[in-house]
């Protein structure tokens, strides 16, 4: 795992632990990178940090065709943000 990207993962860990989203799998992958996916109110969401410091956000909601595309480091707060906003929206809608 390179610099970059154990440093870009461990800031998306502390991003999502302080908006207290908790129920996410971590998982380490054969092309080194480290894949953050949780699935809340039929919404699944993933968030990749790629060895070489790329990072991909992807989010599904049911059966409609998934809104993928890649990141910038310094936009990674709002995009897990924007996450949150899509759990604390979905447990308003329920």
């Amino acid at each position: 795992m390179g610099f970059t990207q154990s440093a870009t993962a461990l800031e998306a860990a502390t991003i999502f632990s302080s908006f207290n989203i908790n129920n996410i799998l971590v998982q380490y992958t054969d092309d080194d990178s480290v894949m953050f996916e949780f699935l809340q109110a039929g919404t699944y969401f993933l968030l990749e940090v790629f060895g070489d410091g790329d990072i991909a956000y992807l989010r599904r909601q049911g059966r409609e065709e998934p809104v993928a595309y890649d990141i910038r480091r310094e936009d990674l707060y709002t995009t897990i943000e924007s996450m949150y906003a899509a759990i604390v929206g979905s447990n308003v809608q329920q």
